[in-house]
């Protein structure tokens, strides 16, 4: 409950300003989340551990009201269930950054699959 009051908050705040919410993968691409829109930067070969590794194409779609609420409902799933929390940033994990208010390194998991899931689809 403290978790979500703390987003209904943020959320407002973010909602006034149309502050940008951020989603890094594990393999290091960005999602911008502002009330909107949503972009997707992907990483370059480049910019990987290995060289050769690129996210695809970048991509950005005008967000309903209801899907940006949609994005915000599974972040407090993950906010919300410290057991997938971690101190520090390894392979697989996913950070969601909150306008730089509240940052969380997670673990993969179902809560991580059903977020990315939900992104891409809002990308098609």
């Amino acid at each position: 409950m403290r978790w979500f009051l703390l987003f209904l908050c943020l959320n407002a705040c973010s909602t006034m300003k149309n502050i940008p919410y951020y989603y890094i993968d594990g393999s290091n691409n960005k999602y911008i989340i502002q009330t909107d829109s949503l972009e997707y930067v992907p990483i370059r070969p480049e910019q990987s551990s290995t060289g050769m590794y690129s996210g695809g194409e970048p991509a950005k779609k005008a967000l309903k009201p209801e899907d940006y609420q949609k994005i915000l409902l599974e972040f407090d799933k993950i906010f919300a269930n410290t057991e997938l929390h971690i101190e520090d940033r390894i392979k697989t994990s996913g950070v969601l950054d909150l306008g730089n208010k509240k940052t969380v390194i997670f673990k993969d998991g179902k809560e991580k699959q059903q977020l990315e899931a939900l992104l891409k689809q809002l990308l098609q």
